[in-house]
């Protein structure tokens, strides 16, 4: 899926009504791509116990190399979003990118509890488990 959003925000939105057949033609990030992350990140999450703080990003070597995605994941979708001040964006795209960073958030809490310790969490109070 990553390369149709890069490929749908590599073409320029002029290309698609000048009648070039294959800008139109791209497959474009619509609703049900955006739906079927929230899915499953609805279905891992339903195994792992519910949030109540703030997870420190860590854990298992894969956990820590999700959250690293996650960030380049939000970096990427506010770029986006500021690419749509200027031209035009599809907003599925920028939900897309929203809930991708999400999911990757929810992959990395599932991974630590699984193959880790748990996540390891911080309130007012301090770090817990």
């Amino acid at each position: 899926m990553l390369f149709y959003v890069n490929a749908e925000l590599a073409i320029n939105p002029k290309s698609q009504s000048d009648g070039n057949n294959e800008a139109r033609n791209l497959k474009k990030i619509d609703s049900r791509d955006v739906v079927n992350l929230e899915k499953m990140a609805d279905e891992l999450s339903e195994e792992l116990p519910l949030l109540k703080n703030f997870v420190i990003p860590g854990g298992t070597r894969a956990a820590s190399f999700l959250h690293l995605s996650r960030t380049v994941c939000r970096r990427a979708e506010r770029r986006i979003v500021t690419l749509a001040q200027h031209s035009s964006v599809n907003p599925e795209l920028i939900s897309f990118m929203n809930r991708l960073s999400d999911l990757l958030f929810v992959f990395s809490r599932y991974e630590n509890a699984k193959e880790g310790n748990g996540d390891e969490l911080i309130s007012r109070d301090g770090l817990m488990k």
